[in-house]
């Protein structure tokens, strides 16, 4: 078990673009002081949302607030190698000059593509469910 990405907080909200679809991917931002991509990740989900529609305004497609438990969002990080940078209540980021898609590249840093075949993963079953007695292994 990995010490929580969001140590006091049963949860946060992240934005998913195309949620529950093939390409299905979460937000991710380049953050330097992390040294890796970082989910955005916030308290509240009306907070969330707002920050989806100004990523619309930007010309993103309209993402969708979506409650992630800390364990899931510590294990998603841990997998993927991915920071998270927190949003407290009542901030309101303002979206990166420099927003970008980069569709196809299957790296860590395509918001829809590359973090879709991670939740995939994250999902896959073990090679011992061939019967009922499936049992997770580290």
């Amino acid at each position: 078990m990995h010490p929580s990405v969001i140590p006091g907080l049963a949860a946060a909200w992240v934005l998913l673009f195309n949620a529950g679809q093939a390409n299905e991917g979460v937000y991710t931002l380049d953050m330097l002081q992390h040294g890796a991509p970082a989910i955005l990740a916030f308290e509240t989900t009306a907070d969330a949302d707002d920050f989806a529609q100004s990523l619309s305004n930007e010309g993103f497609d309209l993402a969708r607030a979506c409650r992630w438990d800390a364990n899931q969002l510590t294990e998603f990080c841990s997998w993927g190698g991915y920071a998270v940078e927190l949003v407290p209540p009542g901030m309101n980021p303002t979206p990166p000059a420099t927003n970008e898609y980069r569709p196809g590249t299957g790296s860590a840093h395509d918001p829809q593509t590359g973090l879709r075949m991670q939740l995939e993963a994250l999902v896959q079953k073990p090679d011992n469910c061939g019967d009922d007695d499936c049992t997770m292994t580290d």
